[in-house]
């Protein structure tokens, strides 16, 4: 009788680890998942005859993509492109700005949105050095899972995985899942060619290996073959979290 029991005991704890391992090594972490709207506030002035300033005010929207990485300091801290982050202006119409004002919000699969600020982007963005990373802060916790960073990059010829909302096509609880190749670094430190197509709105994605850990960040495609994508290096992401967000 007592060897039964510790069948059935040593059974139940089988099935147990297998059910957790399974939860663990789920291929498509898309909980973890953000799509980021971002509203640009654009102001300008002009004097008129009468010698007063008259404004107007124009907004200007766009889609990213991103995953939360972290809660931390009662926040929660979502990764995602530092172009995603960054007012778009140029030429003319940024030499006449007055005023240049950013709103974001977050929707994750649950269609719930929260309102979010920039917690930090890379100043070698800024400098035209396009490391492009930037991280958004939520005011409170939200409920959702992190998405892990892998410990080692990935290999050439190894098959990768996305979790984005390309052209801002994303119907939650239902988020577009991805897949390619990786081909290899390019000629500079920061970037990596993959094969997984993209194109606006998949900016900021995570690019995941098959235990679904993230090993780099859609940061550009190539517009006349999409399935030419350039992703932010595994190693410069690890280290652009472990000095903004894990020091």
């Amino acid at each position: 009788m007592k060897t039964i029991k510790f069948l059935f005991l040593l059974f139940c704890l089988i099935l147990l680890n297998s059910c957790v391992i399974s939860a663990r090594d789920s291929r498509f972490p898309t909980q973890s998942f953000v799509k980021v709207h971002a509203k640009m506030t654009v102001e300008i002035c002009s004097e008129n005859t009468a010698a007063a300033s008259v404004c107007k005010k124009n907004d200007f929207y766009s889609v990213g993509s991103g995953a939360v990485v972290g809660h931390k300091g009662g926040n929660t801290v979502i990764l995602t492109a530092g172009h995603v982050c960054h007012d778009a202006l140029e030429g003319s119409l940024k030499k006449i700005a007055t005023n240049v004002s950013m709103e974001f919000r977050v929707q994750n699969t649950k269609n719930e949105y929260y309102p979010v600020r920039v917690k930090d982007i890379s100043p070698e963005f800024i400098n035209g050095n396009e490391l492009d990373l930037c991280l958004l802060e939520s005011n409170g916790i939200i409920s959702m899972p992190v998405l892990h960073v892998a410990m080692v990059g990935p290999k050439v010829g190894e098959k990768i995985y996305n979790v984005a909302a390309p052209t801002g096509f994303f119907y939650p609880p239902t988020v577009p899942l991805l897949s390619g190749y990786y081909s290899g670094p390019l000629h500079n430190q920061y970037h990596d060619l993959i094969t997984i197509p993209a194109t606006g709105g998949s900016s900021g994605s995570p690019v995941l290996n098959k235990k679904g850990e993230l090993i780099g960040l859609i940061f550009a495609a190539n517009v006349q073959f999409q399935h030419l994508t350039i992703s932010i290096r595994h190693e410069t992401v690890r280290k652009y979290l472990q000095r903004h967000l894990y020091p």
